[in-house]
């Protein structure tokens, strides 16, 4: 895909239990883009009022990336 070739780092966060964007479409998007994904147990859409405030995977992606060569 056009996104794949333009962006050399992809990661997904997909909660099991999203109840916005169900996970089976989350998981089809991974699937066709590639990359790493992590899956959040009882993440719901992974708002703050699902109980995030921090992401620590997302934190982790940043790093990696951060460190990669250009």
């Amino acid at each position: 895909t056009a996104i794949r070739a333009a962006t050399p780092h992809i990661y997904h966060f997909i909660s099991d239990n999203d109840s916005i964007v169900p996970p089976a479409l989350s998981h089809k998007l991974a699937d066709t883009l590639g990359g790493h994904t992590d899956i959040i147990p009882q993440g719901g859409h992974l708002l703050g009022s699902d109980g995030f405030t921090e992401l620590p995977p997302a934190w982790q992606a940043v790093q990696n990336i951060l460190a990669a060569p250009l």
